[in-house]
């Protein structure tokens, strides 16, 4: 029995392959209906955070939490969901945290 390496990817290669994932190349072509009905609506109400494509597509939670801090202060949605403590960030470092911050969110909305 004899060994043959296989030669290894070179850097190139994976810096190529990384950036066409499938997310991206669906963040290039024209986005799904409702995220400029999402942008619309926001916008009409927050500035802040951007309401870009990318990110509504893929929401990271930071971003979620800051959409929901800032309607809340737009429009007083939510009043009384959220204690004190729910909103520090001590409470939200944990995946736990995050998910009961979430949860709230989604039953208040129905």
């Amino acid at each position: 029995l004899s060994c043959v390496a296989l030669p290894l990817p070179t850097a190139p290669h994976h810096a190529a392959r990384r950036h066409s994932t499938p997310w991206m190349s669906a963040v290039d072509a024209i986005p799904p209906p409702w995220v400029a009905a999402t942008q619309t609506a926001l916008s009409a109400l927050i500035s802040k955070p951007k309401l870009t494509t990318r990110l509504l597509l893929h929401p990271p939670f930071r971003f979620i939490y800051e959409i929901i801090i800032e309607v809340r202060r737009a429009t007083q949605w939510g009043v009384g969901l959220y204690s004190e403590d729910d909103l520090k960030p001590a409470s939200l470092a944990s995946a736990q945290g995050k998910m009961t911050f979430l949860a709230k969110a989604a039953g208040h909305v129905g």
